[in-house]
């Protein structure tokens, strides 16, 4: 088997930014992590994919917008303000991605990855509270 052109990483905050580097990322959980304290219930963000979907893909488009605008990231805000809005949630799912991924790759405090070679890790906004639990959970589990 020939030698893939990217490196999976599980690293939760970048050694370098060089190299072609892949990181998992969970559209739905990030919306959720970013989105839940707009409601009085957190998971109104949770179900926005298919017939179950309780809310609109432009109202997530909506509330997340300023949340990543609110990052003062020239060039995260610049490139959202040149693209349609998604839509879909496959083209939200997308969008997720990569603005999770842009901020990573610029080692920003607002992501990390949950988890790593051992356990997997997904890239996601960063939750004290939850990186820390998830880390409590690991220590006992492994």
């Amino acid at each position: 088997m020939s030698e893939l052109p990217f490196q999976l990483t599980c690293q939760t905050k970048l050694a370098t930014t060089t190299g072609r580097l892949l990181v998992e990322t969970h559209p739905a959980v990030a919306i959720w992590l970013w989105c839940r304290s707009l409601s009085g219930n957190g998971n109104d963000f949770w179900t926005y994919k298919g017939a179950k979907a309780n809310r609109s893909i432009e109202s997530y488009w909506d509330q997340l917008l300023p949340i990543w605008h609110s990052l003062n990231i020239e060039a995260v805000s610049s490139v959202l303000e040149q693209i349609a809005p998604p839509k879909d949630d496959d083209e939200l799912d997308a969008l997720v991605g990569w603005v999770l991924g842009a901020l990573y790759s610029i080692q920003h405090e607002s992501v990390g990855v949950l988890g790593d070679e051992s356990t997997g890790g997904i890239l996601l906004p960063w939750d004290e509270e939850m990186f820390t639990k998830f880390n409590k959970f690991k220590s006992a589990q492994f």
